[in-house]
């Protein structure tokens, strides 16, 4: 990821039957929430909400992370922090967290 980029990932939610085949888990009813920010800068937090940096991709059991030009150049130069959390249906539990470098883009030179 770099700033003054778009940014986007998708994630493919998945568990495993006795034999080891991947099936995909179907989460068209979860409600998420989450965050995006700059671990050693707090201030530096972007909501994150389904409609709103967050959808459901074309296949079962996939999310979507979206970022615009603008989100990466606020969160600005660092290691990012990205938690989502399913709020509905309960209980309420984080369902993703990983970290990601954000390199100074080519046009903030």
């Amino acid at each position: 990821m770099q700033t003054n980029s778009e940014w986007s990932t998708i994630f493919q939610f998945q568990t495993t039957h006795s034999g080891g085949i991947p099936i995909s888990v179907d989460i068209s009813s979860w409600t998420m929430i989450g965050t995006a920010e700059r671990t050693n800068l707090i201030d530096n937090s972007l909501p994150l909400a389904m409609g709103s940096r967050l959808s459901l991709g074309g296949g079962i059991g996939q999310l979507i992370i979206n970022l615009s030009e603008d989100d990466t150049a606020f969160l600005d130069v660092g290691k990012i922090s990205f938690e989502i959390i399913r709020t509905d249906p309960l209980p309420q539990r984080p369902v993703l967290k990983f970290f990601i470098q954000n390199y100074k883009g080519l046009t903030d030179v």
